[in-house]
């Protein structure tokens, strides 16, 4: 099985023996956030367009937080801007 987006980035984000980050923690919250949607845009769970994301399937993914992201995709129809779900899914981990 092929690792998640986001796990694979969380692991680049941080050193391999210690745990530490190697980047600033607002860089590595807002990457983790892309990634995620990113992720949803793979699987096809959603689509952008015009700098706005929207459910296309509302199939669950496998995995339980690109899950529970398109939950809350599906349950805030009136906030569609990337910007604005980068900032809450980097403000929700």
């Amino acid at each position: 099985m092929v690792p998640a987006l986001a796990d694979e980035f969380f692991r680049l984000a941080h050193h391999d023996t210690t745990g530490r980050p190697l980047l600033h923690p607002r860089a590595t919250s807002l990457g983790l956030a892309a990634a995620l949607l990113g992720e949803l845009l793979h699987t096809r769970k959603v689509f952008v367009q015009e700098r706005q994301v929207y459910p296309l399937d509302r199939t669950p993914p496998d995995d339980a937080l690109a899950h529970a992201t398109l939950d809350q995709l599906i349950v805030q129809p009136r906030h569609t801007a990337v910007r604005i779900w980068l900032e809450f899914l980097s403000a929700s981990g």
